[in-house]
């Protein structure tokens, strides 16, 4: 099911690319309330680890995701950067 859900991130990637970034409004059209973000996160570092995906089609699936957690969780802003591309770790700013 997750592998589905990614695939659909990399549609709406592929979207964000023809719509030039404009997120909030493609991804009105999304519900990804019954979705387990957390395992579609770790779903997605396999692929990474696997190299089924390219670097930058990852971090195109990667600002997607840290929208929906925002949109669709409580998670503090920080923990979710963390938790997404800082693999659980705090991130440091610079």
């Amino acid at each position: 099911m997750y592998k589905k859900f990614i695939d659909l991130l990399r549609l709406i990637t592929e979207e964000l690319d023809v719509r030039d970034g404009d997120i909030e409004e493609l991804l009105l059209q999304v519900n990804a309330k019954d979705v387990n973000l957390y395992q579609v996160n770790e779903e997605l570092k396999v692929l990474e680890r696997s190299s089924v995906i390219e670097p930058e089609e990852s971090d195109l699936i990667k600002s997607v995701l840290v929208y929906l957690f925002m949109k669709n969780t409580d998670l503090e802003v920080e923990d979710i950067y963390a938790l997404v591309y800082g693999n659980g770790k705090k991130i440091t700013w610079h």
